[in-house]
């Protein structure tokens, strides 16, 4: 059940993320930057909720555990940025989306922010399932699969 809750408030967590992420590039910054920067934004969201209403903690925020979430993600958030990158202009590249989107925003930034909404669609499970076992870990020491 923990992980259903981990799971909404991640998903709200994502959808800032996405939102930055597809404003940034729409107006014209690198895919990489600005998923790393729309990333930022939603696991801090992620991390400040989720430690107050799933994990067990002390009743406060606990800024040492943030800390070692944020060099967590220093680490993580590149590496997933990198792999949103290259989907996204794989994606943007191939046509696919074009057709998809029935030839509206060709060769637009537009387009290219759609691309990077996609690729970093397909890489949140991945990413989602590993900050719920690592912030498990980090908040309470034991690493609970489901």
């Amino acid at each position: 059940m923990r992980v259903h809750r981990f799971a909404i408030i991640s998903g709200c967590g994502a959808l800032i993320d996405s939102g930055v992420l597809a404003t940034l590039v729409w107006r014209g910054g690198p895919i990489f930057w600005s998923s790393i920067i729309g990333a930022s934004i939603g696991i801090t969201f992620s991390f400040v909720f989720s430690q107050g209403l799933i994990f067990i903690h002390q009743h406060r925020f606990m800024w040492a555990k943030f800390l070692g979430y944020c060099v967590f993600q220093s680490l993580l958030i590149p590496v997933a940025s990198v792999l949103v990158q290259v989907l996204a202009i794989t994606l943007d590249n191939s046509g696919w989306l074009t057709l998809l989107l029935g030839g509206l925003l060709p060769g637009t930034l537009l387009e290219l922010a759609f691309a990077s909404v996609v690729a970093k669609g397909l890489c949140m499970p991945i990413t989602l399932y590993i900050n719920y076992l690592f912030m498990g870990w980090l908040l309470e020491r034991q690493i609970t699969f489901l």
